[in-house]
């Protein structure tokens, strides 16, 4: 009740004052830039720029290099003595005792081929020995020892490459 009071008896006497010609009594609101009655726009303050003057630097102080004074960087194209075959999914089964033998039926048996997973790019490389033409196409089956220098055995199936 008492803010209500207030309130009834605060706005008319700002009312009141707000609706006087003189407008020495009323506050003002400046503005930077803002035309003046009768005079001229107030000044505009100097641009400033937050992020410096300074070059730009390494973290050790030293300034980069200047663009134009550097040579490109050569692009290293690496060549590979073996090429792509097929891609496969490789598992592992404690039935296969020899690190160097592989199970697979996309590689002419005997043929020493390399397997690189493809999600760390790490490589074995085995023998080929065929499988029974009942199993799964396109699943290559290792030892878990061989296995596990490509992946962590708990991630098993993973996809692979076969190259020659």
């Amino acid at each position: 009740m008492i803010a209500s009071a207030l309130t009834i008896v605060a706005l008319p006497g700002i009312w009141l004052v707000n609706r006087d010609d003189d407008a020495s009594a009323r506050p003002n609101v400046a503005a930077v830039g803002a035309v003046v009655e009768g005079g001229a726009p107030s000044s505009t303050s100097p641009t400033f720029d937050p992020m410096g003057t300074a070059a730009p630097q390494y973290l050790d102080g030293t300034a980069t290099p200047d663009a134009s004074t550097t040579l490109p960087i050569p692009a290293a194209v690496g060549t590979s003595g073996d090429h792509f075959v097929t891609t496969a999914t490789a598992i592992f089964r404690r039935s296969v005792t020899n690190t160097r033998t592989c199970l697979f039926n996309g590689v002419a048996q005997g043929e020493f081929i390399t397997v690189v997973n493809v999600d760390n790019d790490l490589s074995i490389q085995c023998f080929v020995a065929p499988r029974a033409p009942d199993q799964p196409v396109g699943e290559l089956v290792m030892s878990a020892a061989a296995f596990a220098e490509i992946a962590d055995p708990s991630t098993a199936p993973i996809d692979v490459e076969i190259r020659q």
